[in-house]
């Protein structure tokens, strides 16, 4: 994903002991210092940054390279995963939570409620054409 905007694509990879970092293949850049010290549960894409699952102890962040971390929840998420839901070109960020039900996050509209059921798996699927 092309996270900084240059028109190449840059990775964002965990080191256990060292943190996260991002790594630009083209010209075999590592970024210093590391985004963070913390190596995420689980961690994936969200548009041109990622949503990172920091467990129990700090919940659920978003980084890009513009706006830096944002705290968007802190309850342990379960499953995550991105989608268009609202159809605008934007995608939203699906998250299961444990004792909470399945909820998405939308910029404009912050956290929207979807079900108190909490799903074995997600999956994104484009449903317009």
């Amino acid at each position: 994903m092309d996270i900084d905007g240059d028109g190449n694509d840059e990775l964002v990879i965990s080191f256990t002991g060292y943190g996260l970092y991002v790594f630009e293949p083209q010209g075999l850049i590592w970024q210093q210092p590391p985004i963070n010290t913390v190596i995420p549960e689980v961690m994936i894409r969200l548009g041109s940054g990622i949503a990172a699952d920091f467990g129990a102890a700090y919940g659920l962040w978003t980084w890009s390279w513009g706006k830096g971390w944002q705290l968007r929840n802190t309850a342990d998420p379960g499953q995550m995963t991105v989608v268009d839901i609202e159809n605008d070109g934007v995608q939203e960020l699906v998250v299961s939570f444990p004792g909470y039900g399945l909820w998405y996050y939308g910029e404009t509209n912050g956290w929207q409620f979807l079900n108190d059921v909490i799903p074995d798996d997600v999956k994104p699927i484009n449903f317009y054409p």
